[in-house]
């Protein structure tokens, strides 16, 4: 009955009551560790069985790896297949940070490290795409091939450095395995069109500093 109640707190993984004689009651816990946060028509907490176990606040969702891409009806429709992408996802994660996949990188000059992910969305079709904190490039691994793509990967980021990661805008890692990898970069910011909507007319006055909004 108690281990029953305990196991229904979302934080709890299971809940495990024992007596000692002559008068002791012994609770075992497992606590849940969120791995990362999913939007599924909301923010919630997915453990590293890529389960969601309740619903994140804004403080608990700060820092974390977002998982996008599986909708609440595609969630509710097959939970399953969904929790064994958000595991496959939070295994790519892994092998993206672990460090014996960052020989390349270290050779490179990098300093063993690849820049932090925000997201990392999932497709049904065509796999998986990682979006840097830093910039927000999108680098597009779709399936398979994984140490073969993150090490290509690695050279990639080593020719721009850590000053030209804002340039990447696409890294197309998903195509057949070869030495030709697409690449998208941002426009310079001169040759950047201006909206028709903020555009200004000539000999206009000088507009006030508008406060940075969030």
């Amino acid at each position: 009955m108690i281990a029953a109640r305990l196991a229904r707190h979302p934080w709890i993984a299971a809940a495990r009551v024992r007596r000692e004689l002559p008068a002791t009651l012994v609770i075992d816990v497992t606590e849940r560790q969120a791995a990362a946060v999913a939007v599924i028509g909301g923010l919630y907490l997915v453990d590293e069985r890529g389960h969601p176990f309740k619903h994140a606040t804004l403080e608990e969702a700060d820092g974390r790896l977002v998982l996008t891409g599986i909708s609440r009806p595609e969630y509710a429709g097959l939970p399953g297949a969904s929790e064994a992408a958000f595991r496959e996802a939070l295994a790519l994660f892994a092998e993206y940070q672990h460090p014996d996949s960052l020989a390349v990188a270290r050779q490179a000059g990098s300093g063993g490290t690849r820049p932090a992910l925000s997201e990392i969305h999932i497709d049904p079709r065509t796999g998986f795409s990682l979006f840097l904190y830093d910039g927000g490039a999108e680098l597009r691994l779709g399936r398979g091939q994984i140490a073969d793509k993150l090490a290509r990967l690695d050279e990639i980021l080593a020719e721009f450095g850590p000053r030209g990661l804002s340039a990447l805008r696409v890294v197309h890692l998903d195509g057949p395995a070869g030495d030709r990898v697409p690449i998208r970069l941002a426009p310079p910011p001169d040759e950047a069109p201006l909206s028709p909507a903020v555009s200004k007319p000539q000999n206009a006055p000088p507009s006030r500093p508008r406060g940075a909004t969030r």
